[in-house]
């Protein structure tokens, strides 16, 4: 059986590693394919260690990029304030394994790119357990981050209109340029207005500024919410056979749907996702 959970609005982002192709080629060419990885590893690990911090999950790895769907409730701002930390991690990492294993110096693109955009999503939960997201933003952003094909667009985000409009920081507004684009099977392919944005130019931002994604408790949620409280129980007397055997992760809110990350003895790291019973 497949289930299949309706998300409000949300963020999604997609982004790439300039020159992933030509890198991995001159790899090939010098028996150093393996090191790729730690390339990755190293984004990998900073998203992760970012997640809960600016309110976003790693939906999936694209090969040489990573798609992210940021919480419901997260606000533009934040996730530009992210844009930021991540071209300026992205950029310092790539560089530094470029100048350790690559042999090739023009590439024609070095860094990131970005693509944003936001919408209605839909979770489907598979047979093995696994989640898929479908939905317009997905498509929309994956087009967006595509189309910056040049080399003067590397570190930068391109956004829907509708993406920008929101923004009420007055300084990301003004660092905006307005720009158009023929998406690929979007829109009947006609132009579009779209806005780029350059995350390095706030290389030395305030970080700071950032306000945590709201979030309600894990544990006063769960007391709340009935048929949460019931596959709790369940889990403790069928699989653990006491509460202090539950490590709570964390709780995402999106809105009339939620998600509770938690680890358990004997059964790894698992999600109980569902519709919200109490407001």
């Amino acid at each position: 059986m497949h289930y299949i959970y309706y998300l409000p609005e949300s963020y999604v982002l997609v982004f790439d590693i300039c020159s992933s192709t030509l890198i991995l080629d001159d790899l090939q060419r010098t028996n150093q394919s393996g090191k790729y990885w730690d390339l990755v590893n190293d984004i990998s690990s900073f998203l992760s260690e970012n997640g809960l911090v600016f309110g976003y999950e790693i939906y999936k790895f694209l090969g040489d990029g990573f798609i992210l769907i940021f919480y419901e409730n997260t606000i533009i701002d934040q996730v530009l304030l992210f844009t930021i930390r991540l071209v300026d991690h992205c950029k310092h990492a790539i560089m530094q394994f470029l100048e350790d294993h690559v042999e090739i110096t023009n590439l024609p693109r070095k860094g990131i790119i970005i693509g944003l955009d936001k919408g209605v999503l839909y979770e489907q939960t598979l047979e093995d357990k696994s989640q898929e997201f479908i939905g317009r933003p997905l498509n929309m952003a994956t087009r967006l981050q595509s189309s910056l094909n040049r080399p003067e667009h590397s570190n930068k985000c391109l956004m829907s209109k509708r993406v920008y409009k929101e923004i009420t920081k007055a300084n990301f507004k003004k660092n905006c340029s307005k720009t158009t684009r023929k998406l690929r099977n979007m829109v009947f392919e006609e132009e579009i207005t779209c806005y780029e944005f350059a995350p390095l130019f706030f290389e030395k931002a305030d970080i700071s500024q950032l306000k945590e994604s709201k979030r309600e408790p894990i544990k006063n949620y769960i007391s709340q919410n009935e048929p949460v409280k019931k596959e709790f129980e369940y889990i403790h007397t069928t699989a653990t056979g006491a509460i202090e055997h539950i490590d709570l992760k964390e709780f995402v809110d999106f809105g009339q749907s939620f998600r509770i990350r938690f680890t358990a003895d004997n059964m790894g790291e698992s999600d109980i996702s569902g519709e919200k019973s109490v407001k």
